[in-house]
């Protein structure tokens, strides 16, 4: 399955007519919620034998990321695999990529790791 998780994820999905009408003129999100709802799906589903994250910038709080990354955490205690890819990676992506069975960055791309620490 191939998660493209670049852009906003908020709690729930908004339908906005203005995506399908002129491509990138709508706010283009993702729903915390389905997203989480999907992964859980898959997780049972025997079509589907791992995923593929693509993402490189994630606009979302502290709290949803760790909530995507339990539910790829649980995804994987099923058995299968996890693999994330990006041209380059920002922190969030790259603790949400940690999940991940292998990690794939491009050749000519970056890590943006400042690092993360307790308040």
């Amino acid at each position: 399955m191939y998660l493209n998780l670049d852009g906003p994820i908020n709690e729930l999905e908004i339908d906005d007519p203005f995506v399908e009408l002129l491509p990138g003129a709508g706010n283009q999100n993702i729903g915390l919620l389905q997203l989480k709802q999907v992964i859980s799906a898959a997780k049972d589903d025997p079509k589907i034998e791992g995923i593929f994250l693509a993402n490189q910038d994630l606009y979302t709080g502290f709290a949803s990321l760790e909530e995507i990354r339990e539910s790829l955490i649980d995804f994987k205690a099923s058995g299968k695999w996890v693999v994330a890819y990006a041209d380059n990676f920002s922190e969030s992506a790259f603790y949400l990529a940690s999940v991940a069975d292998k990690i794939y960055l491009n050749p000519e791309g970056q890590v943006e790791f400042n690092g993360l620490r307790p308040k």
